[in-house]
């Protein structure tokens, strides 16, 4: 409807402007109080309703251009209202033949559509066979099969009449029929709802005020602004089937007291509606009824054992709690507050390494000292084994491997090969250091992954309680989405039905309108951008532009496709 409103401004302007080269008094202050009450962006109903009242008083001002212009703006305002009425209608026209769709998937749910319309049924047909039988004393029509499909009429059966028709077809084929046949009235109603929409759509998104209306040289009396204004209030006449009035301002208050009013297509329509909540709703009740008996039956024989497992249950999920979701959200957020030095994950205690490492400068200052007969820098040899250099230890121990068993005995061999053993035994430390440092500076991603499958169970867990329990019909992004690409679907279709025709008809253009308004409604609630949103809601508004032909809408519908792909 935003897309309305912007055009409705353009008009009002347009009217606006006349005001001030056609007047050639000053404006009746009654009237120019009445017009600065019009906004449509912001006017409610009872607003409106007053407006066009107070319009009655301004009948002996019907030559000012004022009290034109404020015909005009009441009367796109009821456009739009009418338009919306409308566009609310054959979004339940739509949703109600969509349900009677899915009943036609199997078998299966037309079963279940007989079982949920049963009581309805037999109610209907004892009534029926009751008034038959108070009126024609024949027995034999009690309960009579037809009786039980009173929707099946002779209009929609071709080549049988309607008791030989339903005596020999089975009660499903029944069914099938009853549902296609409503869903027929409906598609008939919805293309008439199409025609009105399309009519009022066009005159809004086309409406320009040609120019001479406006030029100031003409110096005879102004007749189009009126013949304009009137061929508004008269399309909405003719729309609704209204009889014209003495003057314009009885004119739209008897079509603002019909656009509030249910009309006569609607209460028409309730008729071929999906189900009933009680029809829909009262095997449920009583399958639930008759499980939660037989469950009550069940607890009291085996009360002792159900209080174990709802013990056992309780247990299960508080340590579930407790184990999977709170402590680790709170390690979690330990680990963001404190220091890594106080990490828990650790695979070699912290003095481990230092430890080691002294001991082995220990070890290979003590053999220098022993086996060195010059004057050796011991702070050089120290720093040296820190940084995993031993070539005083190695070298000796080359000299030994010259005779192992000797050396071994007598010599160095053992000493020098314990002091590697000790060298392998720091690499190895600091090795296992290196992974401990990796594994403290990752300590927060293993703590979100570790959290994760739990956080997701919860979170199906409570989409299906309150999908299942709540009953909330909130739809998904990927509903959402699939709503919108079959509205966009269908638009495209339209538009390729047209053949070669530059423009389309009354009824088309309707049914294109009601798929550009689905697509606008949903977009609000695609996970795309405002600035995003803005350009689609622009390139929804070219598809339902008129001026430059079929081919221009189709390239819309492309352009859509082609850059908000991913997003749709």
């Amino acid at each position: 409807m935003e897309i309305y409103r912007k055009h409705l401004k353009n008009v009002y302007s347009t009217f606006d402007e006349s005001i001030y080269t056609k007047s050639s008094s000053p404006p009746n202050s009654l009237a120019l109080q009445v017009f600065q009450q019009l906004d449509g962006s912001s006017i409610s109903k009872y607003q409106l309703r007053l407006v066009i009242q107070e319009i009655q008083k301004l009948e002996s001002n019907q030559h000012d251009s004022l009290y034109w212009s404020i015909l005009g703006r009441c009367s796109a305002t009821l456009h739009v209202m009418l338009l919306k009425k409308l566009l609310n209608e054959t979004t339940e026209l739509s949703d109600n033949m969509h349900y009677w769709e899915t009943v036609d998937r199997n078998w299966i749910s037309r079963l279940y559509y007989l079982i949920q319309s049963f009581p309805i049924r037999l109610w209907k047909a004892f009534r029926q066979s009751v008034n038959s039988t108070l009126r024609y004393p024949n027995f034999s029509q009690v309960f009579q099969k037809s009786n039980f499909f009173p929707k099946v009429s002779a209009a929609d059966i071709h080549f049988y009449a309607r008791e030989v028709f339903i005596s020999r077809t089975n009660v499903l084929s029944l069914i099938r029929h009853e549902y296609g046949s409503n869903a027929k009235h409906l598609r008939v109603l919805r293309d008439k709802n199409a025609s009105k929409i399309g009519s009022l759509s066009r005159a809004i998104m086309d409406a320009r005020l040609p120019p001479e209306v406006f030029d100031s040289s003409v110096t005879q009396e102004p007749t189009k602004l009126d013949d304009l204004v009137s061929k508004w209030i008269e399309r909405l006449l003719t729309l609704l089937n209204i009889s014209p009035n003495k003057n314009r301002a009885e004119d739209l208050l008897a079509i603002f007291d019909t656009i509030i009013k249910p009309s006569e297509q609607q209460l028409q329509a309730k008729e071929y509606y999906s189900p009933s909540t009680f029809e829909r709703s009262w095997f449920k009740v009583l399958t639930a009824l008759l499980t939660s008996w037989v469950t009550i039956r069940f607890i009291t024989k085996n009360q002792r054992n159900l209080l174990d497992w709802i013990e056992y249950l309780y247990l299960t999920l508080a340590d579930f709690i407790n184990n999977w979701v709170y402590k680790p959200v709170l390690g979690i957020l330990d680990t963001i507050s404190s220091n890594r030095a106080d990490s828990q994950i650790a695979v070699i205690q912290t003095q481990s390494l230092d430890s080691d490492m002294k001991s082995l400068q220990r070890m290979v200052l003590d053999f220098v000292r022993d086996t060195s007969t010059s004057t050796i820098d011991l702070d050089l040899v120290k720093a040296q084994v820190r940084e995993g250099d031993l070539t005083p230890v190695l070298q000796a121990y080359e000299h030994d491997l010259k005779a192992p068993l000797k050396t071994a005995i007598s010599g160095n061999l053992i000493r020098t090969l314990l002091i590697q053993l000790q060298k392998t035994k720091v690499d190895v430390e600091v090795a296992l250091s290196g992974i401990d440092r990796l594994l403290k500076s990752q300590q927060l991603v293993f703590a979100t992954v570790g959290i994760t499958p739990s956080i997701i169970f919860c979170y199906a867990m409570i989409k299906q309680f309150q999908k299942n329990v709540l009953k909330r019909s909130v739809l998904s992004l990927s509903e959402r989405r699939q709503r919108f690409r079959q509205a966009m679907r269908d638009a495209e279709r339209i538009l390729l039905c047209s053949g070669k025709k530059k423009t389309l008809d009354d009824q088309k253009y309707g049914l294109l309108v009601f798929q550009v308004n689905s697509m606008a409604e949903l977009s609000k609630e695609l996970a795309i951008s405002k600035p995003m949103q803005e350009d689609l809601l622009q390139d929804l508004e070219d598809i339902q532009t008129n001026a430059y032909g079929v081919s221009s809408q189709l390239r819309a519908i492309d352009r859509i496709y082609r850059l908000f792909h991913p997003s749709i």
